[in-house]
Order: structure tokens, then sequence, then C-alpha cells
């Protein structure tokens, strides 16, 4: 019975203690987010106030913009004025654990919910009266992994009855060393009269070896990541300028550090089923890119002038010092395939671009004649003889209904058959002069190449103007 009754003890005391120091840990995690945020660039948080009891902590945490993200708004100071001033205050309610039930019954050591204000934009947007903009819910559990879930609430805009959001809703998981994320969209929809666009089924899945903090201060981490719209529509209300729809539009992308963490390699892929215009088709398109060794000190660099664009004749010189050791590691930009079916024909391409030998950089950065003798190319483009023409034809189709020295002389079925005479005599002028030539499979084929400042076009040696 003794025994029973100092384990009875113990989990009271945990019970009552533990909720405490969990609550200074929900009060230093609250800081270091905020910390994380102001290291970003771009960003500037603070904590307004906080407030912590036994059982729970409450804080409030205004995040605002850094105007010179957006380079100089001289121009615009309406606009300027606006981000200026712009801030989002966030309310941050936790409870301790071990018992939670913010976000639903359960045990664990913390239940997080953060919201931005309740009249946030409600001036500019109509919503939900008994829901937030923005709010995210976090459950620690007792083993210290770390779920979450976040939510935008559908909106309209007032005053433009033809905008409207479905709503985006995302969860996921997060560790010291991990950050995992699957969110989806309905629609977006946006008509202006004059022009008019449509988004449908949006979706994001995103892994990353590394935490959250970390990402908001080192561009560097191992990346897995898959973004998907089912349908894109692009037109007018009035129809007059035809619609273009985009379906299965798919962009997906890997990262990876080299074993010291100073270089980074990330491949980009893209992908779109179909796009149908009044003037063409297009189907199974791919573009799978990669750029290699990227530098963290030039990327870091980078990210420092794209968020204060003002600032960058000051930081000119740290910049070209960042430079040099991106060079020397032979950055190279490399399409490793690009094709797909455009009307009656396909094509199909590939080309590798680095930049090699750099052992320092000359007086003048802007001088063309280094660049040239320093940068590689190796690429290959072919395309199919019946989408050359198709090509050629819509091309000068569009040329001779711009031109009212012909378009005033002739009918629209009258053009599109002048097009159509003069599409074979465009590709064989091309041929004739060397810009493309012809394989034996009767493709036409773009075959350029350069090396140490000289460059070669289908074989046959071509003249720089440097």
């Amino acid at each position: 019975m003794k025994k029973f009754t100092i384990i009875a003890l113990l989990i009271a005391a945990i019970g009552l203690i533990g909720p405490k120091i969990i609550g200074s840990d929900a009060n230093t995690n609250i800081n270091e987010a905020v910390a994380a945020i102001n290291e970003a660039p771009g960003y500037q948080a603070t904590v307004v106030s906080v407030e912590s009891g036994w059982f729970s902590t409450s804080a409030k945490v205004s995040v605002g913009l850094d105007p010179a993200i957006f380079g100089d708004m001289s121009s615009n100071p309406e606009v300027a004025a606006i981000f200026e001033d712009f801030s989002i205050t966030i309310n941050v309610n936790a409870q301790h654990g071990p018992f939670l039930s913010l976000n639903g019954l359960g045990v664990g050591l913390l239940a997080l919910k953060a919201e931005v204000d309740e009249s946030m934009l409600r001036d500019k947007l109509t919503y939900s009266v008994d829901q937030r903009l923005y709010s995210l819910a976090m459950d620690v559990s007792l083993f210290g992994s770390v779920g979450y879930a976040d939510k935008v609430e559908g909106f309209t805009v007032i005053g433009m009855d033809g905008i409207s959001f479905s709503g985006w809703t995302g969860k996921g998981s997060m560790s010291s060393s991990h950050l995992d994320y699957k969110g989806q969209m309905g629609s977006l929809a946006m008509d202006l009269g004059v022009a008019a666009f449509e988004i449908n089924s949006m979706s994001l899945v995103m892994d990353v070896d590394d935490s959250w903090a970390s990402m908001m201060t080192d561009p560097f981490y191992d990346s897995t990541f898959e973004f998907n719209i089912g349908s894109l529509i692009i037109g007018s209300s009035t129809g007059q300028s035809g619609t273009v729809t985009i379906d299965n539009i798919v962009m997906d992308g890997v990262s990876e550090q080299s074993d010291d963490g100073q270089l980074l390699d990330v491949d980009f892929n893209y992908s779109v089923g179909k796009i149908t215009t009044p003037q063409f088709t297009a189907e199974d398109l791919v573009v799978k890119t990669e750029l290699l060794n990227l530098e963290k000190g030039f990327i870091i660099a980078m990210q420092e002038v794209s968020a204060n664009p003002l600032a960058l004749e000051e930081m000119a010189s740290e910049f070209e010092s960042k430079l040099l050791p991106q060079l020397q590691v032979s950055p190279a930009f490399n399409i490793t395939e690009m094709s797909g079916t455009v009307g009656d024909g396909g094509f199909s391409g590939k080309m590798l671009t680095k930049v090699a030998g750099v052992n320092g950089l000359p007086a003048n950065i802007e001088d063309p004649g280094f660049w040239v003798s320093k940068v590689v190319v190796d690429s290959k483009f072919e395309v199919e003889k019946a989408m050359a023409l198709f090509v050629a034809e819509v091309s000068l189709n569009n040329q001779f209904k711009n031109n009212p020295a012909i378009s005033g002389q002739m009918t629209d079925t009258e053009v599109e058959a002048l097009a159509g005479q003069q599409a074979s005599t465009m590709v064989d002028m091309l041929s004739q002069q060397g810009m493309v030539a012809v394989n034996a499979e009767g493709n036409l084929e773009i075959v350029f190449t350069m090396k140490d400042g000289q460059a070669v076009l289908n074989g046959n040696p071509m003249p720089l103007p440097f």
C-alpha cells in the first residue's frame, strides 16, 4: 500500500510540476521562433506580450515585412506606405501537458494553436465570421514528436465578385532534423473582365531533412517536393480571345548537399499533360533540369541582395568576393531532357551549360570575352519536320494577321493559306543558312557547342561578336 501511495504521489507531482516545466519550454520556443523569423531575409518579428501560467501560455507576436525587399517604390508611394506599416498579429495559445484538450483530447507535452487576429483583412475580404483567415494547430507527443495542421480560410474579395478562393488545408510533422508537409487547395478564380484565370486542384508535398528554424536561415538541406495543378484555365469573360487550358501541371524537385554541406545540387522537373489553345494543342511536355555545384556563401549572399535590393551597390564588393568561390567549383545548368508534341510532330533536346577553369576574376567583371572563354555549352535539339512546319505556319499566320498591309487586303482564310504556303519556304531557308540541319530521318536538328571561346553550330565554326 505504501509503494502504491508513493507512486501515486510521484504521478501527481509530475502532473503538477510537468506543466510548469513545459510552459517554460513553450516560452523559449516562442522566442526562438521569433528569432528565426528575424534571421530570415525580408521579415521582422517581435514578441508583443507573453502571459505564462502553470497550465497554459498565451502570447501575441507581430510579424511584418521589410519594405526593402520590394526595391525602390518611390514611384508608388501609396503602395510603399501599405507595406511600410503592414504587419500581422499572431495570437499564440499553448496548453501544457501531460493532459491536453486544446486541439482535441489527448496526452502529450504541449498543444499549441496560433491564429492571426480575427479582424485581419476583413475590410478587404469576406470569409466566415467564426473563423480566422489563417490558423495553425500543433501537438507535441510525450516522446517529443510534433504533428501540425494549418488552414487558410476560403474568401471572396469585397467589391470584386470575380475573385474567389476555396481555402487551403495542410498537415505534417517535424523534429529537430526533419520536416514534412502535405497541403491542398480546391480552386482559385480571378475574373477581371479583360482577363480571367482559374486554378483547380492544387497540392503540395514536401519532405525536408532539416528543422524549420534551420531552414529559415540556411538555404542548404536535403529535400524533395512535388507541386501539382489539376488544371489552369486562362481567358476572358468576353471570350473574344479564346480560352487556353493547361491540364496536369507537375513540378517536382530534389536538393542534395555535398558531404561537407558547402555545395548543393538541385533537380527541377516540369511536365504538362496537355495545353489546348484556339491555335494549337500540345501534349506530354517535359523539361528536366539540374543546377549543379551551388556554393553556400554565394547563395546566402544572393539571398541578402534579393532581400535588400536598395543596398546592392554597398554590397557589390562583398558580392564579388563571394562570386569567385562559386565559379571555381564549376557551377552548371543542365537540361537533361526536353520533349513533347506540338501539333502533328514532336521535339526533343538537351543542353549542358557550365563555367569551367576560373582561377580569378577579371579587372572588368563585365568583360564578355572573359565569360565566353570560361563557358562550356553542349546542346542538341531535334524537331520533327511536321512540327517545324506547323510552328512556322502559326508564326507566319499571326504575323500576317497583325500586318494591316496584308490582313487589310485578304480574308482570314486567304491569310491562313498564304502562311501555309510560305511555312515550307521559311524552314528551307533556315536550313540553307545553316541555322538548322536535316538528319537522316528528315527531322531538323540544331547542334551547338562552345568551349575555350570557340562556338560551333551544326558542325560549322560560328563567329562571335567578341
